[in-house]
């Protein structure tokens, strides 16, 4: 008796993990939808609507301020394939890259080990130059964290072959997630890509 009920617990288990891992999810939310869905699945989750804007929500990402905007499919769709978690203006180059690293560090804590990181300035920039270097494109920090089912970043696979976006060539692809210090407003933001 206590090995069928042994059995029944780990085969419930295993079901629940096989579900929650099949898709790709921010904070338990799955990163696909519609508005509407998203919007109820976000309020227990901590995040509170615009009152003026559809799509636009105020909340914490590991205990820090961010604003989620859902993108959509496309102009008059209600289908949402994408999350932009955008975090507020740094004071100080300094500051943003502190910023970048935290998220990078809570990521690869939540997905693993990123995919690919670029982290340079071009000759003959250096971090001294910041903001400048970044507003003439002289610098890049995005970091990609390719999710496959089991909320991995690896599906065993070489990183960037063929294999590593097909289903028949191990793991499924769930989506991508890709952090960055924008070029156009110094923000660092978090993209969440669901695959359909």
């Amino acid at each position: 008796m206590k090995k069928i009920l042994v059995a029944i617990t780990s085969l419930l288990i295993a079901c629940m993990v096989s579900q929650a891992q099949d898709r790709l999810e921010f904070l338990g939310v799955p990163v696909s939808g519609t508005v509407g869905s998203l919007t109820q699945d976000l309020k227990p989750v901590g995040f509170k609507a615009d009152r003026y804007r559809t799509g636009l929500f105020y909340g914490k990402f590991h205990k820090q301020p961010v604003e989620l905007v859902l993108g959509l499919d496309a102009e008059g769709s209600d289908k949402v394939h994408v999350l932009v978690l955008s975090y507020p203006v740094a004071k100080s180059w300094k500051a943003t890259l502190n910023q970048y690293e935290s998220v990078k560090m809570a990521l690869t804590m939540d997905y693993g080990q990123p995919t690919m990181a670029r982290e340079e300035y071009d000759y003959p920039y250096t971090e001294a130059d910041g903001f400048r270097a970044m507003d003439e494109g002289k610098c890049r920090f995005i970091t990609t964290y390719s999710i496959y089912e089991g909320g991995t970043t690896d599906n065993g696979a070489p990183v960037g072959s063929a294999a590593a976006f097909r289903k028949d060539g191990g793991k499924p692809f769930l989506g991508e997630i890709t952090l960055t210090v924008s070029p156009e407003d110094h923000k660092v933001r978090i993209y969440f890509r669901a695959v359909d």
